[in-house]
Order: C-alpha cells, then sequence, then structure tokens
C-alpha cells in the first residue's frame, strides 16, 4: 500500500522555486490534478510542466528522463542557465546502456545517445537528476553540435564563465589528448575568444 502524500501541484505553483517532481514519478491521478491545475501541458504523447523553471534543479527536473540517464548537451546547457530554450531532442549519455540505438524514446520524448565513456567529474547531480559538468557540456557542444551559431558560442562562453581561462584549457587539453586532428573542434574553441567577465553567470 502506497501511504506517500500526493503532490500538491497549487503549492508548487504559489512557490515557483519549489523542486518540480520528476514527471516519470508522477501517478495517472497526480498528472490529472497537474493538468487540471495548470501545471503540466500535453505535448503529442507526452507531458511537460507549464511552469517556467526558474532554478537549475526545477529545470533539471522538468526533463525528467530517468534515474539511469545523464542530461548532456545543449539541454544541459539549458539547465545551467546558459541556454535560453530547450531542444526537442535530449542528448544523454546512459549508465549502463539501455539501448543500443543512437536515437530512442522514453516517456513520448525523443533521446539521441551520446557514445562517450565519461569519468565521474564530468557528471554533477543537479536537484534530482544527473547532468554534465559545464566543461563537459561546453566540450559536447564544440565536439557534437551539427551547427555552430552565435547562440553556441554564447552558451559555451557562460558554462565556462567562473573560469574562463582555467576551463579553455582544459578544454583544449581535452581536445588534443581525444581528437588532435579536428581542426573543426579547434576552430570553434578558438570563436570563444577571451572572457570579458560581463555576462551574467548561469543559474545554480
Amino acid at each position: 500500500m502506497n501511504n506517500s502524500q500526493p503532490v500538491s501541484f497549487s503549492r508548487i505553483t504559489a512557490r515557483p522555486h519549489t523542486t518540480l517532481p520528476r514527471l516519470d514519478t508522477l501517478s495517472e491521478a497526480e498528472r490529472c490534478a497537474a493538468r487540471l491545475d495548470g501545471v503540466l501541458f500535453e505535448r503529442g504523447t507526452h507531458y511537460e510542466y507549464s511552469l517556467p523553471p526558474l532554478s537549475a534543479p526545477q529545470r533539471a527536473a522538468a526533463l525528467g528522463i530517468g534515474p539511469c540517464r545523464i542530461i548532456a548537451g545543449w539541454n544541459a546547457a539549458w539547465v545551467y542557465g546558459a541556454a535560453r530554450v530547450r531542444q526537442p531532442t535530449i542528448w544523454v549519455y546512459e549508465r549502463p546502456a539501455l539501448s543500443y540505438a543512437a536515437l530512442t524514446r522514453y516517456d513520448g520524448r525523443q533521446l539521441r545517445r551520446l557514445r562517450a565513456r565519461l569519468a565521474s567529474s564530468d557528471v554533477h547531480t543537479v536537484g534530482t537528476e544527473r547532468v554534465t559538468t559545464p566543461t563537459r557540456t561546453a566540450f559536447d557542444l564544440i565536439r557534437t553540435e551539427p551547427l555552430w551559431t552565435i547562440q553556441h558560442q554564447t552558451a559555451c562562453r557562460l558554462l565556462l564563465l567562473e573560469h574562463p581561462a582555467e576551463g579553455r584549457l582544459a578544454l583544449r587539453e581535452r581536445l588534443l589528448s581525444s581528437h588532435p586532428e579536428d581542426s573543426g573542434a579547434m576552430g570553434r574553441l578558438d570563436s570563444l575568444g577571451t572572457a570579458t567577465g560581463d555576462q551574467p553567470p548561469f543559474t545554480r
């Protein structure tokens, strides 16, 4: 018998900094209640939070990709506040690998699996979710994004803002050791220029 208390979405609405519960932990009754409260809405075959998640733990919980996955790429930058909007396809690392397909689905959403081994130092726990660290996130954006725009440059600068010189040095060393002939990635790193320190820090 489940004696847990149902989620009070009206209280979450009144207190926007409250950590949002993971979507995959909600019962059908809680999802219905959340829809009536205007907290959840249906997007195709899955649900998303309609509240504006203001903190990093709220943004991570709003993605709700499951305990065996690590949020990566652009959506990890969004969790840290370095990107203004999230992408519909969520980049993830999986421990252990749950699928060998590059693209898979979870709770109606499309996931893109990144094939690489992560060190424990590459992962942070943000609220209820695991997310690649800012430096690792910048590395993944530089290495794997098919397009490189001013938005990507800005996101990487913000991800490296706390330690701009050390962060770029660590990225350069990692790129040289793992992909020494990838001139495109090095060019992207060089395009970040020198941080001026006048940009707003990402949300904790």
